[in-house]
């Protein structure tokens, strides 16, 4: 594989660079930086080019998330599909946790113009910027969106001060882990915050684990299926939940993670679900994605 550094973006290229192969574009999570790179690359060593798009914690870019402008990512696509190799090809984007959030609200805003997202652990709303609890409680620190556009703060679910969710714990090999999945949607009120599905044109392939400790993925895979069936749009959506699965459903042949110690929160969170039930995701999830990069999968609407 080929590995070529572009702007704030990198490139993998398969050995074999075959012809009508879609490009595959990556977004990651919230550990920052190119963690994802490892995600290209598998897509690249199974014929996929592939790029991915870091957007915070490196050279260059913002050190927090915090109003990242989705004009990165918008032109960072451009900038990929312009070289000679990959235009003129069908282009994915795969979002995983808070990039699964910014994959739904580029092509719900139609930022991106893509022929579909694949949105791994997804949110069905804008969550506000990482802060620490108690700045946030005492207003030491005023919370931020974690998007702009043109320069302007993307709408999100505010902290509420006045009734906060104290995480719950888990004990996961000896290790006192953070329960995060419900002190999220007590934030909610009314549709603050909510990435609206109207002007929706991608297809979108979602997975989520009934399991998940981080945040209600299940549920907001639930949200985002439901809202396209309700305007008519269930054609787009095909939404494959798994029992017994956490926050991460990983490729084939990379190691489960249950639980991880954040780079960027500095504690240690739990992702939920068990090693065997994520392991047999990881080869569904890939069957799927296949399917969904081949076209097979158009019209097949919820599993």
């Amino acid at each position: 594989m080929a590995q070529r550094e572009l702007e704030h973006f990198q490139v993998v290229l398969p050995d074999q660079l075959l012809e009508g192969r879609p490009l595959v574009v990556v977004i990651g999570g919230s550990s920052g930086g190119l963690r994802s790179l490892d995600q290209a690359e598998f897509f690249a060593a199974n014929g996929y080019p592939a790029a991915v798009i870091p957007y915070f914690g490196m050279a260059g870019l913002p050190n927090e998330l915090k109003m990242i402008p989705l004009e990165h990512f918008r032109d960072c696509i451009n900038m990929i599909t312009a070289r000679s190799e990959l235009n003129g090809r069908p282009v994915f984007i795969q979002g995983t946790s808070k990039g699964a959030e910014a994959t739904l609200l580029l092509c719900a805003e139609q930022i991106v113009d893509v022929d579909g997202a694949i949105l791994i652990s997804p949110s069905r709303y804008v969550w506000g910027a990482s802060a620490d609890l108690e700045d946030l409680i005492s207003g030491r620190v005023a919370e931020q969106s974690s998007w702009s556009w043109q320069g302007r703060p993307v709408e999100f679910v505010p902290f509420r001060p006045e009734a906060p969710t104290v995480p719950a714990t888990k004990e996961l090999d000896g290790v006192s882990c953070l329960v995060f999945r419900d002190t999220w949607y007590p934030k909610v009120i009314g549709a603050q915050g909510r990435i609206e599905l109207q002007n929706l044109k991608s297809r979108l392939l979602v997975f989520s684990g009934q399991d998940d400790d981080l945040w209600p993925s299940y549920r907001a895979g639930c949200e985002i299926e439901d809202a396209l069936r309700s305007l008519g749009k269930g054609h787009l959506i095909k939404h494959i939940s798994f029992e017994k699965v956490g926050h991460q459903i990983p490729y084939p042949s990379k190691k489960p993670v249950l639980y991880l110690s954040h780079p960027q929160l500095g504690y240690s969170i739990s992702y939920g679900g068990s090693t065997e039930a994520t392991i047999d995701a990881s080869h569904v999830w890939w069957r799927e994605v296949e399917a969904f990069l081949s076209d097979k999968s158009v019209g097949k609407g919820s599993s």
